[in-house]
């Protein structure tokens, strides 16, 4: 799961280096269009799309299988089944995004692109300007 977000988090800023796709990134991200990508809005687009790409089939939750397909790591399986609460098999979006050690990546990895350190990532900040 570290290894998607830290994917989708570094396809976000590249394509925030160009500015023809850059511009419609960034403002996906924005939710709210205020100009300015909070913690928040970076960690729900990160982890929903996180969350879609390892949905294979797009029935709304995912297989130990489709996970296993992008999550490769020794931990991948133990990581799964912590992560299922319902035991069911399958990670439900809810049980997907509970997870205290991606939300902490998330906020680390925002905190790292967030250059002045004032709680939101401006488009210069993205673009390094």
């Amino acid at each position: 799961m570290k290894f998607l977000a830290c994917s989708l988090a570094a396809f976000l800023l590249v394509s925030c280096a160009t500015q023809s796709t850059g511009r419609k990134e960034f403002t996906t991200l924005d939710s709210n269009r205020d100009g300015t990508v909070t913690s928040a809005e970076f960690s729900s687009h990160i982890t929903s799309e996180s969350f879609r790409q390892l949905d294979a089939n797009g029935d709304g939750r995912i297989a130990l299988a489709e996970w296993q397909t992008k999550e490769t790591a020794r931990t991948a399986v133990p990581l799964f089944q912590a992560l299922d609460t319902s035991h069911d098999g399958f990670l439900e979006p809810a049980e997907f995004s509970s997870s205290n050690k991606k939300r902490a990546h998330l906020e680390n990895t925002f905190h790292t692109l967030d250059r002045n350190g004032d709680g939101g990532l401006t488009w210069d900040e993205a673009t390094g300007s």
